[in-house]
């Protein structure tokens, strides 16, 4: 019977695409490369911060301190405007608030944004069994670690969870974890891509999640 809910955050719960955009255009310009539209930028967006700005600067290595720099420069950028065009998708704040068994939060994104758009909406640390964020674990996501420690934080078995998110390292971490999956279809990763790694279940809209929550539990 599944009880404990994972859910991945920007592409999942939230559509955020049009503040990173704004964010890894500054970078971008300020480092005199041209703007790139928001659908450019939204296949990087899983794979966490330090992975988006490698995409962009693959000369610069990562432990390099002017890479460092950029990376916190963008993180400024970004927390200063992180709620300008943040939703949540429609029917998820909903379901949210009305789902009676445990939840978790497991995201790439750093923990300073995560928290300030959670707190806007009152989703705050009190609300979730275990947020964890790309920079709680050495390990992200696609490596199972953030998952399991949430199931284990929740007292449950592998068996008695599911990750629902929209990209491949949602789906790829749900494998390595031994658990069921949820692919969203209306986030930021092709539904094509997603189906390679065989997802137990997909997802439309947020009316559709309880029957299909029900439907991945034993008959």
């Amino acid at each position: 019977m599944i009880r404990l809910l994972i859910f991945d955050l920007d592409g999942t719960l939230i559509d955020s695409a049009q503040d990173y955009t704004f964010a890894v255009n500054r970078i971008l310009t300020e480092h005199g490369h041209p703007s790139l539209t928001k659908q450019d930028i939204i296949f990087g967006l899983g794979n966490g911060l330090r992975a988006l700005l490698h995409r962009y600067f693959p000369e610069i290595k990562m432990e390099d301190q002017e890479f460092l720099k950029m990376e916190g420069q963008f993180l400024k950028y970004y927390e200063e405007i992180c709620l300008t065009h943040a939703q949540f998708y429609p029917g998820a704040l909903e379901f949210l608030r009305s789902w009676d068994g445990p939840l978790a939060l497991v995201t790439n994104k750093n923990s300073h944004p995560t928290y300030k758009i959670l707190n806007h909406y009152d989703l705050g640390e009190n609300f979730w069994k275990a947020i964890h964020c790309y920079d709680t674990f050495p390990e992200k996501k696609p490596h199972p670690r953030p998952l399991l420690e949430a199931i284990k934080v929740a007292g449950l078995h592998p068996s008695q969870a599911v990750m629902i998110g929209d990209g491949l390292p949602d789906m790829m971490a749900a494998q390595a974890a031994g658990i069921k999956s949820i692919a969203v279809r209306f986030g930021y990763t092709e539904w094509s891509e997603l189906q390679k790694y065989n997802p137990s279940a997909s997802l439309f809209s947020y009316t559709e999640l309880p029957s299909v929550i029900e439907s991945l539990n034993p008959s």
